[in-house]
């Protein structure tokens, strides 16, 4: 009741994450056509991705990676990618790095939509 993991799942994540290869991706500068490779790696089998997220003006947050001059695009697009994409080809889970440089408001604004998308 209210774990992390689906135990009744469990039998797709044999073996255990220490001796399973995971494909990954760095998106180090995401905008709309870095979303689009975003959803071409995610069907291709990528299951770890790196997210840089910061403060938004607007008071939500953005991902780009940071001091830098590339494009930003919003957190939840990202994860709505994520969602739309990542499942399609795979059963397997996807693990999102965090690279979080978000407020305490942010970081909750980024957990509820979490919630929202069911990711």
């Amino acid at each position: 009741m209210g774990g992390l993991m689906d135990t009744s799942r469990s039998s797709v994540l044999t073996p255990t994450m220490l001796k399973a290869f995971v494909n990954s991706q760095q998106m180090e500068m995401i905008d709309e056509e870095q979303a689009t490779r975003l959803i071409q790696v995610l069907l291709a089998g990528c299951r770890c991705v790196e997210l840089d997220c910061w403060d938004g003006d607007d008071g939500l947050p953005l991902i780009y990676h940071g001091h830098t001059l590339v494009s930003k695009i919003g957190f939840r697009q990202v994860i709505e990618v994520i969602k739309k994409s990542a499942f399609t080809t795979s059963d397997l889970p996807v693990i999102l790095s965090i690279e979080n440089h978000c407020s305490v408001q942010q970081q909750a604004k980024m957990a509820q939509m979490f919630k929202v998308c069911s990711i």
